[in-house]
């Protein structure tokens, strides 16, 4: 535990001796016209330029609910949950553009998944129990397998090799685990978790997920290694009414949204018995949190502020995480999810009730 403590004191040290955040606002033409420095607290990380979007921007005329970036960051895909289709936003040159096309899906999607090559979209589909299979063609895309997983699916992880599924489902307390196969995708394994899992992510290897239980008040840690084979490791309980997760780049901390009780948890998943310890108060109902693994640092929006704050994943004397040294960054309306894409440095945040998309580039930066 001393080793630790100085472990931990000299890290702090030598994080205090970074850099600064720098935000810059830009207009609607994409161009800065303000910039402010908060020098006084020193971090590792730099968010040198902001770009918010609203829904008169995109003209979003549906609820959507969780999206994802592509991994090459060149598009977008937004799950429209009461008309049963994907917006394709186009973000070529960070510049970014709905396409006066949709995508097909099964009834009231609520999250999406993309393969590495950017080939294929995995859409959960709440409404009826399945996971649809899309070939990405652009305005020729179409579903091209139909999966039947459990209740309710909420969320969709794919594995760093594509060879794997995890779907949560809040349903009936499950994960599935689907192997797959373009042509004849197929449930493998079924694990039962907390209850009610709304969101699920993996660690950088993708050989332990993590998925957060809202009516458990939990996160249940399942051994991926062996997918066919997984195995339920553990729960570890944090606070009211959790909605995501963020890992960091080294496995070593992750940081919980509790929305009800407005507050982050921070654990060490790596521990031979991981419990909950730290805890961030005053949080206005956090809900999405993604991680900038790069970077290593977390983004959590906050639905009841409409903002955007970034937590290093660095631990303080008290062992809690320390946030980065900078004013809110507005995102408007009642942001509910996140996405990064840290090869892109980009951020896609998502408010399904005032159907708004925030686009947020940032640059990471570093000093001796």
């Amino acid at each position: 535990m001393i080793k630790r403590i100085i472990s931990y004191s000299i890290a702090l040290i030598l994080c205090f001796f970074g850099t600064g955040i720098t935000l810059k606002a830009f207009s609607d033409a994409g161009f800065p016209e303000t910039e402010a420095s908060t020098p006084s607290k020193k971090v590792d990380t730099v968010v040198s330029y902001v770009q918010v979007l609203t829904n008169n921007d995109l003209k979003l005329t549906e609820r959507p609910a969780k999206s994802v970036i592509s991994p090459r960051g060149d598009f977008i895909l937004v799950p429209s949950i009461d008309n049963n289709f994907l917006y394709y936003i186009n973000t070529w040159n960070n510049s970014p553009k709905l396409e006066n096309f949709t995508i097909p899906t099964g009834q009231k999607p609520v999250a999406v998944a993309i393969s590495s090559n950017s080939k294929y979209a995995y859409i959960a589909n709440e409404g009826d129990n399945t996971i649809s299979v899309v070939r990405l063609e652009e305005e020729d895309s179409n579903i091209v397998n139909t999966i039947t997983t459990g209740e309710k699916p909420s969320s969709i992880a794919i594995s760093p090799d594509d060879r794997y599924l995890y779907v949560t489902n809040k349903g009936d307390d499950t994960l599935s685990i689907i192997k797959t196969s373009y042509d004849d995708c197929k449930i493998v394994n079924i694990i039962p978790v907390g209850n009610f899992p709304y969101s699920i992510k993996l660690s950088k290897t993708g050989e332990t997920g993590y998925i957060v239980n809202q009516g458990s008040n939990d996160v249940s840690i399942i051994d991926l290694f062996d997918p066919e084979n997984a195995q339920f490791k553990g729960s570890i309980p944090v606070g009211v009414y959790p909605s995501d997760l963020a890992i960091s780049n080294n496995q070593d901390i992750s940081i919980v949204s509790n929305t009800i009780e407005n507050t982050l948890s921070v654990f060490n998943p790596l521990s031979d018995f991981p419990v909950s310890f730290g805890t961030i108060s005053n949080v206005s109902k956090p809900a999405g949190i993604a991680s900038d693994n790069k970077g290593n640092f977390a983004a959590v929006v906050n639905a009841g502020s409409g903002t955007l704050n970034l937590y290093s994943f660095r631990y303080a004397e008290d062992q809690s995480i320390i946030k980065l040294d900078h004013d809110d960054i507005s995102v408007g309306g009642y942001p509910e999810f996140i996405d990064i894409n840290s090869e892109k440095e980009l951020m896609v945040i998502i408010s399904p009730q005032s159907k708004t998309l925030s686009l947020i580039k940032y640059e990471r930066k570093y000093e001796n």
